[in-house]
């Protein structure tokens, strides 16, 4: 098995795991704004609840049907079979890689939903974001960073872990 077929799974998994999150919380985020008499959150639904979905489903939509794409913008040499010796060291990046793009993905998610929460409770009722609430949108600014930093330096992540192991 090569290297992009084993990122193109670990991509189609994470659209999976995206979709699944996506199918858990729909009918909680959109009962929650359909189901009530208050005008103020039926005028916010469009920015807190159908924009977050839209981003996820465009996210979704790439990991699914364009991971190679993102795969051959991220690693190079993913056509190494097993029979070359650097096949065992590159897989490690291709890992990584993988881990990166999936921690990036779930995170962007996050950042919009919390972005147009933290705008739409600014305009409407002149509040902040939830104590946590502001926490989960710092932890997904900290883990859109991670998954950059693990997508772009994974091969210094990996020569750190070779020193170690020695």
């Amino acid at each position: 098995m090569h290297h992009r077929n084993i990122l193109i799974t670990v991509l189609k998994i994470a659209a999976i795991m995206l979709f699944i999150q996506l199918v858990e919380t729909v009918p909680e985020m959109y009962g929650q704004y359909l189901n009530t008499d208050d005008q103020l959150l039926r005028k916010s639904f469009i920015n807190t609840a159908v924009f977050p979905t839209i981003v996820k489903v465009g996210i979704i939509f790439i990991l699914w049907f364009f991971p190679s794409l993102l795969i051959s913008s991220v690693v190079p040499d993913t056509e190494l079979s097993e029979n070359n010796p650097n096949y065992f060291k590159r897989i490690e990046v291709a890992a990584l890689t993988g881990v990166g793009i999936y921690l990036l993905a779930y995170s962007v998610t996050d950042i919009a939903y919390y972005f147009v929460l933290k705008n739409e409770l600014a305009n409407q009722y002149a509040q902040s974001l939830q104590p946590q609430d502001k926490a989960a949108y710092y932890v997904s600014f900290l883990q859109a960073i991670l998954g950059i930093v693990i997508i772009f330096g994974k091969t210094g992540i990996i020569n750190v872990l070779n020193r170690i192991r020695r």
